[in-house]
Formats: C-alpha cells, structure tokens, sequence
C-alpha cells in the first residue's frame, strides 16, 4: 500500500471513529434529557410546595447540563484531534471552535439567567426571551453536531419536539402534553442512537 492510500485509509477510519463518538454522544444526551423530564415530573408530583419543587427543578437541570457538557466535551476532543491530525483547518474547524467555545456558552449563559430571573420575579417577558434563546442555542449545537454525526429521522423528531415543548412550556393546558411528548421522543432518539452505534461495531 503506498503512503498516499495509508494516509486516504486512516483519515477515513478516524472520521467514522469521529462520526461513531458523537453518534453514541447523541443517544447520551438524548437519554440523558429524557431522563430529566420523567424526575422532573416525579419531583412535581411528589412535592407538594412549589418553593421545593423550584429548588428540586433547578437542581435537576444543573445536574444534567452537566452530564452534557461532560459528553460533548469528549466527543469535541475527538473532533479537534481529527482536525489537527489531518490538518482540516477549513470553515467547520473555525465554526466549530467559534461556536464551541465562544458563542454557544454566552447564549446558554444569558438564556439561563433570564429563565431563573424571569421564573423568581415572575417577569413574562425575561422568562420567554431566556426560553427562546435556550431553544436558539440547544438547536444549534444540535444541527452542528448532526454536521458530524449526520442526520436521521429521529435527530429531526427530536429536535422538533424539543423546539414545540419549549414553546409551548408556559402554556398551562399543553404544557404537560409537550413535556411527556418530548420525553418519550427523546427516548426513542437516544436508543436508535446508541442501537446504531453498537450495530456499526
């Protein structure tokens, strides 16, 4: 095998290594978030103060933005690595790190706290702009890594019922429909996931 086939033959096994780590990162995050939504809605039931109930939610959330941010971090690794090995500095490396590193985290942030403010105060508008901004940023980071991991029809359920929950959050009548939608959707995502990556093995 001559070198320029070896270098053709790696550079494509470590991409399908890359596409692997971030589709099993994929069927974590998915089931991770489903998860939340089935203990969230148990906190809900069993407490019955909406002041430990608040408090129960938001330990909830940080608890699983951080498992997130743990299985995204690994798997960027993977992608940075990939770039720097094989030199593939073009306009994904760029976005990517722009995105990931930069961009990403200040939107989160600031979606964070105007939830937490616009929750506390009451505050309809504050609440409503850190939803849409919250939803802004999960369905980027979501679309970028499907640039890796590709798509499939159940990454565009997921992201569509992600995108309708979070709309429809403060809308006391569907508010509870859209969360048990967008928890059972996400549990299928994150199998056919994790089932894809264990049949590619």
């Amino acid at each position: 095998m001559e070198e320029k086939d070896f270098l053709v033959k790696s550079k494509e096994l470590a991409k399908a290594i890359v596409v692997r780590e971030f589709r099993k990162t994929l069927g974590k995050y998915y089931l991770s978030w489903s998860a939340y939504t089935f203990l969230d809605g148990l906190a809900y039931v069993v407490l019955d103060n909406c002041t430990y109930y608040y408090i129960a939610s938001l330990v909830l959330v940080g608890f699983f933005v951080l498992v997130s941010a743990r299985f995204f971090t690994k798997a960027y690794s993977s992608l940075h690595r990939f770039f720097s090995a094989f030199e593939v500095y073009g306009k994904y490396a760029r976005l990517f790190y722009l995105m990931e590193n930069f961009l990403n985290r200040l939107v989160f942030i600031t979606s964070v706290v105007l939830l937490i403010v616009g929750g506390s105060l009451s505050n309809s508008l504050a609440f409503l702009t850190g939803v849409v901004l919250y939803i802004l940023v999960v369905d980027i980071s979501l679309y970028m890594t499907y640039v890796v991991s590709g798509v499939r029809y159940y990454d565009a359920i997921a992201l569509v019922t992600f995108t309708v929950c979070f709309l429809f959050i403060n809308v006391t009548s569907f508010s509870q429909v859209a969360v048990l939608v967008f928890g059972l959707s996400w549990l299928f995502a994150g199998y056919k996931s994790l089932m894809e990556v264990v049949e590619g093995e």
